[in-house]
């Protein structure tokens, strides 16, 4: 049987590898040679196929998660490295880039989702001011929150 080979070890580590690369599903049975209802039939049968697809899944998932959390926080880096023909490094600049609202905005609608289930009116404030990037370094995450608070609350007095 087909199945048989992908329950041994090998196999199983291969399939987990490709789901930590970020493959889904469909890609995986291809990569298999058998027919998505496949895979997934194979899944309830199998559930050391299964589990292989959820530990490969779980790790790009967490490094994803921690990427946009990175992101919404303004942790991330940008590092430009430039060399003289010789490769000694002649300029190191690092920027620190500001929090991101877009992914502020989906981790809190995604997280906790009933405080935070519509923050449209935000964003199109936000973004219609002139059109260009907010730059949010300057603000404290409780100062951020009093924004977006006093924004939900004004939202709430014009529905009214």
């Amino acid at each position: 049987m087909k199945y048989e080979i992908w329950l041994r070890e090998d196999r199983l580590a291969a399939i987990e590898g490709w789901y930590e690369d970020g493959l889904i599903d469909e890609e995986v049975a291809r990569k298999m040679g058998i027919h998505i209802n496949t895979l997934y039939t194979w899944f309830r049968r199998f559930p050391k196929l299964k589990e292989a697809s959820l530990r490969g899944k779980e790790v790009t998932d967490a490094l994803v998660e921690k990427k946009l959390l990175s992101k919404a926080l303004g942790k991330d880096q940008v590092i430009n490295i430039v060399y003289d023909e010789d490769g000694n490094v002649i300029q190191k600049t690092i920027k620190q880039n500001a929090p991101d609202f877009r992914s502020i905005r989906y981790w809190l609608q995604n997280r906790k989702g009933r405080t935070w289930k519509n923050l449209n009116h935000l964003t199109q404030e936000i973004t219609s001011t002139n059109n260009s990037t907010v730059d949010f370094s300057g603000i404290s995450t409780e100062d951020l929150m009093k924004l977006i608070d006093s924004a939900d609350s004004d939202t709430e007095s014009e529905e009214e």
